[in-house]
C-alpha cells in the first residue's frame, strides 16, 4: 500500500487545510520533475495527464465523497445517528 492511498484514506477521518493538499501536490509534482528531468511546470502537468495522476485534492475528494455515499446506506445505528452529518458534508462538497 503507497503512502498516497494511506493519506487518501486517513483523510475521510480528517479534515484537510488547503496548505496539507499544497504540500502533497507538492511532493507529487516533484517525483515527476525528478522522473522526466524537466523543471517546466507545463511538461509535469501533460505528464500527469498522461499517466492519469490526478491532483490530490481531486483524489482524495472523491474518495471522500465515496466514502459518505457508502456510509449513509449502512443500517447500523451509528451509521444513522451520523447520517444528518454525512449527507450536510456531502452536499458542501
Amino acid at each position: 500500500m503507497s503512502q498516497l492511498e494511506v493519506t487518501c484514506m486517513m483523510q475521510e477521518l480528517l479534515i484537510f487545510y488547503s496548505g496539507y493538499y499544497r504540500s502533497l501536490d507538492y511532493a507529487v509534482h516533484s517525483c515527476f520533475r525528478k522522473i522526466f528531468a524537466t523543471t517546466d511546470q507545463s511538461v509535469v502537468e501533460q505528464c500527469m495527464l498522461y499517466f492519469e495522476c490526478h491532483h490530490v485534492q481531486d483524489t482524495m475528494g472523491d474518495r471522500r465523497r465515496g466514502f459518505l455515499h457508502k456510509f449513509r446506506m449502512l443500517q447500523n445505528q451509528l451509521c444513522m445517528a451520523l447520517n444528518d452529518t454525512a449527507t450536510a458534508d456531502l452536499e458542501l462538497r
